[in-house]
């Protein structure tokens, strides 16, 4: 039931692109605050996910900022980053991290929106190339995985004490299937 349920959620989803921009930051600039365009979520409440991808090289990246509805002047908080490094050693080449990451922001209610950024780095010269995209009504799987795991549990208990059960019947027997040849000496 749930990974058909999860499937017509995946079918449903539209994870329709509402706003993009590429950006600079600048770590001399005096003003560190962007404000984006207005932007229109649809009117039906949902998830948003802001999808940040920032061009860093051995080093890191971060935005925070606000969600903020023009309409009623509420705004959700976020906060996400992106870090980068990679060489070469003794055992050759190597990488960790990557360039892009996301943030998905539930029961965000339709409207007009935009964004408050704040953005940060490690580098303090260098000016940071940074592409923000927001989506309305992406899949989500961390729901049914979580869903999937507390349904298991009964079953599992269930197995553990028949399990439990049987190798305390058998554990006298000289047949027993639990236990291996090597240790009939004990049962002895």
């Amino acid at each position: 039931f749930l990974v058909l349920m999860q499937f017509v959620l995946v079918i449903a989803a539209r994870g329709k692109v509402v706003y993009t921009e590429e950006f600079e930051y600048n770590p001399a600039e005096v003003e560190k605050l962007k404000t984006t365009p207005q932007f229109e979520l649809p009117q039906t409440t949902g998830n948003v996910e802001i999808a940040l991808t920032a061009m860093v090289e051995n080093s890191w990246f971060e935005v925070q900022g606000d969600l903020v509805n023009d309409d009623t002047g509420d705004s959700v908080d976020f906060e996400e980053g992106v870090e980068y490094y990679h060489g070469f050693d003794s055992d050759g080449g190597w990488s960790e991290g990557g360039r892009t990451n996301d943030i998905v922001l539930s029961s965000v209610p339709g409207g007009k929106y935009h964004l408050n950024l704040e953005p940060s780095t490690e580098t303090r010269v260098t000016p940071t190339r940074y592409i923000l995209t927001v989506r309305r009504d992406v899949v989500t799987w961390s729901n049914m995985l979580i869903a999937l795991l507390l349904v298991s549990i009964y079953p599992l208990i269930v197995w553990w004490r028949s399990r439990s059960f049987e190798m305390s019947r058998w554990s006298q027997s000289d047949f027993s299937p639990y236990y291996t040849q090597g240790s009939e000496d004990d049962h002895d």
